[in-house]
């Protein structure tokens, strides 16, 4: 009855001259009219609360996908490209596929709200923003941007601390060939043997993500073997692993050399 009575109403505001208004859908609701992305870094903010579904829609894993806006990139070059996506909407997925518009096949998909691609020069991808599961949409704003490549280096300190106990402390500093943000993962681990004593280094994580500067790090030593340490000469052999914010790792470097402790 409640249909029916809006239904009667809409009529009867037609033919009293009024014109009803309908929220319209973004412009790139459908992939025939994806946003072409042609520089990055690239950013753009869409409503999708009037997205609609299509037939050629992909779908992330067996979920159901609607409320679908499109981009598309072809990368000039081999890149690897970072995306992230800010918004409160609940279960948005993103699909990368490739191909063309009507025979999509899906490369890639996440919930996460940073991803990358290892983008193919010439290869044309298109990107879908997707609600799932029957949640409303809502606003969403999408970055792209060029991830350069990361790598590391690493300084041990030929120099370490050891008390009445045997605890043992090494040191050292590392960097990155660019800033990655708090949060990236950037930690530091080895090993420290002496004659027929050995140990571990206690990890050491970075939570202020990496930096061109050099940081020092310093840890303690777990011992593993029976026989403890003792002042003198010791072999040290530390590594450094870095990752950004879209799992973008560096190769980890490993450096090795005599640690004298006192």
């Amino acid at each position: 009855m409640r249909r029916n009575s809006l239904i009667l109403v809409a009529l009867a505001l037609c033919f009293a001259g009024v014109r009803l208004a309908f929220a319209a859908g973004p412009a790139n609701d459908d992939i025939a009219n994806a946003i072409n992305v042609t520089s990055l870094p690239f950013t753009d903010s869409v409503d999708t609360s009037e997205a609609t579904q299509a037939q050629d829609d992909l779908h992330c894993g067996t979920l159901v996908d609607g409320n679908t806006v499109w981009y598309k990139i072809t990368p000039p070059k081999d890149m690897r490209i970072g995306f992230h996506v800010d918004t409160a909407v609940p279960e948005l997925s993103m699909s990368i596929g490739t191909e063309s518009a009507g025979s999509l096949s899906l490369y890639q998909c996440s919930f996460a709200h940073n991803d990358a691609l290892d983008a193919k020069a010439g290869t044309t991808y298109f990107i879908q923003l997707a609600t799932c599961c029957g949640t409303p949409g809502g606003p969403v704003t999408i970055s792209l941007q060029d991830v350069p490549f990361l790598s590391t280096d690493l300084r041990i300190e030929h120099r370490g601390r050891i008390d009445s106990a045997g605890v043992v402390e090494v040191s050292g500093s590392v960097r990155c060939n660019r800033q990655t943000p708090p949060g990236s993962g950037v930690t530091v681990q080895g090993t420290l043997t002496q004659g027929s004593a050995d140990g571990w280094l206690v990890p050491v994580h970075f939570s202020d993500g990496c930096s061109e500067q050099w940081m020092p790090w310093s840890t303690t030593v777990q011992l593993l073997s029976a026989d403890g340490f003792a002042s003198g000469r010791a072999q040290l052999e530390a590594s450094v692993f870095a990752c950004d914010e879209f799992d973008s790792c560096a190769v980890p470097v490993t450096k090795a050399g005599g640690v004298r402790l006192r």
